[in-house]
């Protein structure tokens, strides 16, 4: 079965799909000969460059700033950032194992703590192009041979799912 994509949404699929197809690549499941887009492009694979690998860690705001920055980085962590609801400790996939022992040394637990995949650059939608993404990514999401789906879109605040 073939599907169109086409304008806007096609790039961000693609930048989805790029990311899945070049994992299905290295681990051996046959990627699709084809997109039907009506676009030319190059490569299904040529989108994936938008995306980095990164070990993230996310640590419960009840603890002492200074004490998880500390921790982070003599762990080796290359990146700290306070949000609303959390510390976010960026490293390298391959330290990740590092800096969560770090943490459990220090009788720390973690809320999160995985290797992920991150947009470079964000692609900003609107309401109706945010409903077009997550139900491509939905679907994507269902594949039996999918393990992660990621995007390079970025959703309103108060964007909410239609059931």
């Amino acid at each position: 079965m073939r599907r169109f994509l086409r304008g806007p949404i096609f790039w961000i699929a693609m930048a989805v799909i790029a990311v899945l197809v070049g994992s299905s690549l290295n681990s051996g499941i046959g990627a699709p000969d084809e997109v039907e887009t009506g676009e030319a492009i190059s490569d299904i694979t040529s989108i994936a460059y938008l995306f980095n690998k990164l070990g993230v860690v996310h640590v419960d705001l009840s603890h002492n700033e200074d004490q998880i920055m500390e921790i982070a980085l003599d762990a080796g962590a290359d990146d700290f950032t306070v949000t609303e609801d959390y510390f976010e400790i960026v490293s390298t996939p391959a330290n990740l194992p590092v800096v969560i022992e770090a943490f459990n040394k220090n009788n720390i637990e973690t809320l999160l703590a995985e290797n992920t995949m991150r947009a470079d650059t964000l692609v900003n939608l609107d309401h109706e192009a945010s409903e077009k993404v997550l139900k491509i990514m939905t679907f994507m999401d269902d594949l039996d041979d999918v393990q992660e789906v990621h995007t390079n879109a970025e959703f309103p605040e108060d964007f909410t799912e239609e059931e």
